[in-house]
């Protein structure tokens, strides 16, 4: 069974912060991308999104935010 925000990503309801490990199959049937590029090893949560939803205003927004946060 997926988790709530898993199946409202995949639904294509906004971005979620996951482990990888939940959405392997998804990331790569192409159900969910991975906006923020490779995979920096010791990260266990990472930005996922629909490809259309990642070229959302309001979700690029957030991932603005988040890029900005954890690069404090």
């Amino acid at each position: 069974m997926r988790g709530h925000a898993i199946q409202a990503a995949i639904a294509g309801h906004g971005a979620m912060i996951a482990s990888l490990v939940l959405v392997e199959d998804e990331l790569s049937q192409g159900v969910l991308c991975h906006p923020f590029g490779p995979v920096i090893e010791g990260h266990a949560y990472h930005l996922l999104t629909t490809a259309e939803n990642a070229a959302r205003a309001d979700v690029r927004a957030v991932m603005a935010w988040l890029r900005t946060v954890v690069s404090s």
